[in-house]
């Protein structure tokens, strides 16, 4: 719930701030790195039995993402205006 989401952004701050750095360091712009973090960040904490598993989630997330892979596969959906669209992946 809300409660364990501002818990999780809190406790993680340092987390988030360095996944930021990593991304920038990577390459990606700083906006669509801090961006990225919350959309990842957010997925962490919904896929996640509690702040330290979101924390360790958030990290193989930021490690894709370094490779480029869209967010979008990362988590898997993507809003569309009031809709929520999952994402089909298709082998090549």
């Amino acid at each position: 719930g809300l409660p364990a989401c501002r818990a999780f952004r809190a406790a993680s701050a340092a987390a988030t701030r360095a996944a930021v750095g990593e991304l920038v360091a990577s390459g990606i712009d700083e906006d669509e790195a801090r961006a990225s973090v919350r959309w990842l960040a957010d997925a962490a904490l919904k896929s996640s039995a509690g702040p330290e598993e979101a924390e360790a989630r958030l990290r193989e997330m930021v490690a894709r993402r370094v490779k480029r892979e869209p967010v979008q596969y990362i988590i898997g959906s993507w809003p569309f205006y009031p809709l929520q669209q999952e994402v089909l992946l298709r082998d090549r």
